[in-house]
């Protein structure tokens, strides 16, 4: 698999997508085996991972489906849309395990967490390995989920650490302490990109496009009106206002225009609007 092909990212993210259901089962197993709540918030975060793979195989063919009618810019914020849901669904299905985890508090009872152990051995061997297939990809939901990954492995080295705590001081206050640090470290992990995916989506972007209206006003006075905003994560969106002359043709603005598209271009725009517009005063 060439990693710089279409085809070889696609292979990658497929191995990827493979080693991640089978996490989901070795931790399902887990829970169903044990029934603790370590066991139940990973179980959730490995079936929104598989779910968030699958759905970053299947994005490569969905963000290249050509531009309709209605959806004029193509589907580059499938990627998006996508990412942002499955992190709500992590976190909503983190929260539930938490409120379900109340009860240990006060039971007598501990499940043994020895299945936990296993399964979070079998995650600390694979999700290195995932994070390196996933490394650089250039899909929004693919790069997510590398990042996600990484912040897996921590999460997993602390329910290993709570397991083996678990096992030589078994207590239901521990049990449902070490679920709630785990569920709050998740959370914190994955905040960032939360505010990423919600800032494309509402038409965000991460520069200022104030102060490069202003820089733009010191060389052309007559701008007005700058907007940029990120289609996705590799389609950058500008339109701008341009006061001229009525003398001036399209052929004399045309230095004009490639010098806009040529500065808007050093901050990731590559897409450009200019409308021309009569100087104010001087309309008919």
């Amino acid at each position: 698999m060439e990693y710089g092909t279409l085809s070889g990212r696609r292979g990658r993210v497929a191995v990827a997508t493979a080693l991640y259901w089978i996490l989901f089962l070795g931790f399902l197993l887990s829970f169903l085996a044990s029934g603790n709540a370590i066991s139940m918030a990973l179980t959730s975060d490995r079936i929104v991972d598989a779910a968030g793979m699958t759905i970053a195989l299947a994005s490569y063919s969905i963000v290249r489906l050509p531009p309709t009618g209605t959806f004029t810019y193509g589907y580059h914020r499938f990627e998006s849309l996508s990412s942002v849901l499955l992190i709500f669904a992590f976190i909503l299905m983190l929260l539930y395990t938490a409120i379900v985890s109340v009860p240990d508090i006060y039971s007598p009872l501990v499940h043994s967490p020895i299945y936990t152990l296993y399964s979070s051995v079998l995650s600390l061997l694979l999700l290195p390995f995932i994070a390196f297939l996933l490394h650089g990809d250039e899909n929004l939901t693919a790069r997510t989920m590398g990042i996600h990954t990484l912040q897996d492995v921590f999460t997993t080295a602390l329910a290993l650490g709570s397991s083996l705590i678990l096992i030589f001081y078994p207590s239901g206050i521990v049990l449902f302490l070490s679920s709630i640090v785990i569920i709050i470290v998740s959370i914190l992990m994955n905040w960032g990109l939360i505010a990423r995916n919600l800032r494309l989506l509402m038409e965000g972007t991460d520069i200022n496009a104030a102060e490069i209206e202003a820089a733009l006003k010191g060389r052309f006075p007559m701008v007005h009106h700058l907007h940029v905003w990120d289609v996705c994560r590799h389609y950058r969106v500008a339109t701008v206002h341009v006061y001229a002359s009525e003398e001036n043709s399209l052929h004399d603005l045309e230095p004009v225009r490639k010098e806009f598209d040529d500065y808007l271009r050093k901050y990731g725009v590559n897409h450009l609007t200019l409308q021309f517009e009569p100087s104010p005063g001087k309309e008919h």
